[in-house]
């Protein structure tokens, strides 16, 4: 982002001329800021709540926040609303809530134009691994300022969204230290319970959703491999735990396309043509493409409670779970109770597991699956976008009314 590449000196005059920009400006109630995630990238739950909102009316105008000139290009050629920073500064500054599924922007000056809006926190995922007050309580790798950093970044939302009862109670309650949960369900998870359409494509890979329908209307399988990133650095692929080449020769075996899909902090290239492996981009949307495979591979990533919604097997492939849970991440939930599926440790186990549940379609954990998604989904209806965009026009928008309201009362009036 343009900002990490200004002097010290720089980044505190910029802060401080919009902390006075933030005062000088009224914000309009009915501007709603989605902020990207990841720097403004079109991907999660914002995606999917911002483009539910611009295709229908709910009363309020969103406007998409982009650190990204591709992202900013590719937005507007479609004719949806965006800004980009720091170009669009009084654009943003004349929104009045904020809508968000991550809180990296809340580390970079444009906080100084929106740190007392109303906010909606959408987050990005059920969290497996100890996060925001849990992973404060946590003894691996904790200090005092980063304790008080991610005090201060788990806080401050007036909604935070939730997908059932079960995760307000008794995981985001842990997590979040204050914030309304809203049970709307994840906005994301639309598109794995209907067809994607024409705009859940952007900010993902259309050519290769459609060679995944070709492979699989030739009578082949596909899955997805989907791992998250480590705290301590490394991967499953610079740890030596996945020889490419022989995972290809055994998806051609099974006549399997696999699909590996990283964290947006990792990135991998495979060198050479392996005709059966296909890395997607990190920075892409792999949900409209998802909800193709006919099977999940992961490690400790979230992304496996969504896939749950399709009902199909969830594979673990764990061959650092010493080292990850005293090194990188402890977990808050228990994860044998929480991951209803195989859990293999050496490559040998990973591949056997592959070729078994290719073969058979199942692993024995459909009932542990259904209990599960039932216990962390309310919804499973596809209509989690509307009633995001919903809870934004009843409840956050007056909020944003209320803060308007106050600002007038204190902003310096016109000599």
């Amino acid at each position: 982002m343009a900002t990490r590449e200004m002097t010290q000196s720089d980044l505190e005059r910029q802060i401080d001329e919009l902390a006075r920009m933030s005062l000088m400006i009224s914000p309009n109630p009915a501007n709603v800021l989605f902020v990207g995630r990841a720097g403004g990238r079109l991907i999660d739950n914002c995606k999917y709540a911002f483009l539910e909102a611009c295709q229908n009316d709910y009363g309020f105008s969103p406007l998409f926040l982009t650190w990204y000139k591709d992202e900013y290009i590719k937005l507007s050629k479609a004719a949806l609303p965006v800004a980009m920073f720091p170009n669009d500064i009084k654009k943003i500054a004349l929104c009045g809530s904020v809508v968000c599924d991550d809180f990296w922007w809340r580390t970079e000056p444009v906080y100084a134009l929106l740190h007392n809006r109303p906010s909606f926190q959408l987050w990005h995922g059920i969290p497996l691994k100890a996060i925001g007050s849990t992973e404060i309580a946590s003894k691996v790798n904790m200090d005092a300022d980063k304790a008080k950093y991610l005090q201060s970044m788990y806080s401050g939302y007036n909604a935070v969204l939730s997908t059932s009862e079960y995760v307000s109670s008794n995981i985001f309650s842990r997590v979040f230290f204050d914030g309304e949960f809203v049970i709307a369900g994840y906005p994301r998870n639309d598109v794995l319970l209907r067809k994607p359409t024409a705009m859940d494509m952007m900010g993902s890979d259309a050519e290769l959703l459609g060679r995944i329908r070709a492979h699989k209307r030739s009578g082949g399988k596909a899955a997805f491999f989907m791992p998250t990133f480590r705290d301590s650095g490394g991967d499953l692929f610079s740890d030596q735990a996945l020889d490419f080449v022989a995972l290809n020769k055994l998806c051609a075996e099974c006549n399997l396309l696999m699909v590996i899909k990283l964290h947006p902090f990792v990135d991998v290239q495979i060198e050479g043509s392996l005709a059966n492996l296909v890395v997607m981009k990190s920075g892409h949307d792999a949900y409209p493409l998802l909800g193709q495979a006919d099977f999940l591979i992961t490690d400790y990533s979230s992304v496996y409670f969504d896939f749950l919604l399709t009902g199909r097997p969830v594979l673990f492939y764990t061959y650092d779970l010493e080292k990850y849970i005293s090194k990188d991440r402890e977990f808050m939930l228990d994860f044998a109770a929480m991951s209803p599926g195989l859990k293999v440790r050496t490559q040998a186990e990973l591949f056997a597991a592959i070729r078994d549940i290719s073969e058979n379609g199942d692993d024995g954990f459909a009932m542990q699956r259904e209990h599960l998604s039932r216990l962390l989904f309310a919804h499973q209806d596809a209509r989690s976008s509307q009633r995001v965009c919903e809870f934004v026009s009843s409840s956050l928008v007056p909020k944003a009314s209320e803060y308007a309201k106050t600002r007038e009362n204190i902003m310096p009036q016109p000599q």
